[in-house]
């Protein structure tokens, strides 16, 4: 059973309802966030109020994403005392949408140590499938599985990385079937990221010219307003060592 606008409804009456529908033997009820206004402090205190007023009712919630809380809203409910939440491929929904099958299950994995059952290495071709067949496309930044959420630029970033991927990623691309992390070169890249691109390209460069090189590579990507290809990096790499000269490396 669902209890639709549950969020707005007097708190008193809803308790009532939950205990209505318990003693005639109802398996789950639904409780929905139907227009969205729900906080996480809010979703708590509502979850935690049911949980003790029906501790032997399934609960489940319904969150909408509205005010962009869906998934905190969520999370939230399952960690107050829901037993089951209501989730969408890609968060499709009505207005604003609902809370995404994939944020859930990642948000849950890592901030609950909760495993949902399902196979996150599935969830990038999932929401990939789902967009095209919808003709819904992901926004790049979509969490967990948007085409930039494992794409690096920042100097300081790249340079942690290289180290260990943990630094900046709260967990590996693989677990979700994502395109592996990139590191890509911009106006934000240093000169470890350099050094580390022109080895892979097989270009040697002199070291002393690293400086020159990024200040042109952020030059480069400030002007054109876009990452540089491969390509981009070697002509410019070529250009300086043409204009210096190649010295000992």
């Amino acid at each position: 059973m669902g209890a639709q606008d549950a969020s707005r409804a007097n708190r008193e009456f809803l308790i009532d309802f939950a205990q209505t529908a318990a003693a005639a033997g109802l398996c789950r009820l639904r409780i929905a966030d139907t227009v969205g206004i729900l906080n996480p402090l809010q979703t708590a205190e509502l979850f935690t109020a049911l949980r003790a007023a029906t501790p032997e009712l399934s609960l489940e919630f319904h969150g909408h994403n509205d005010l962009g809380m869906a998934t905190a809203n969520t999370i939230t409910a399952l960690a107050s005392g829901a037993d089951a939440a209501s989730v969408t491929v890609n968060g499709l929904g009505e207005r604003a949408g609902n809370a995404p099958l994939d944020e859930v299950v990642m948000a849950a994995r890592i901030t609950l140590r909760s495993d949902c059952g399902v196979d996150a290495r599935q969830l990038s071709d999932l929401g990939d499938l789902v967009a095209h067949a919808s003709g819904r496309p992901l926004a790049a930044e979509k969490p967990v599985t948007g085409a930039a959420v494992f794409r690096h630029e920042s100097g300081i970033h790249c340079g942690g990385l290289m180290e260990n991927s943990a630094t900046y990623e709260p967990f590996a691309a693989e677990e979700v079937g994502h395109a592996p992390t990139e590191m890509v070169v911009g106006r934000h890249s240093g000169t470890r990221l350099l050094r580390e691109k022109l080895s892979r390209l097989n270009i040697p460069f002199p070291p002393a010219l690293l400086p020159a090189l990024l200040a042109s590579v952020r030059r480069f990507a400030a002007v054109r307003k876009c990452n540089l290809t491969d390509q981009d990096l070697q002509a410019l790499a070529d250009n300086l060592i043409n204009n210096h000269g190649l010295p000992d490396l």
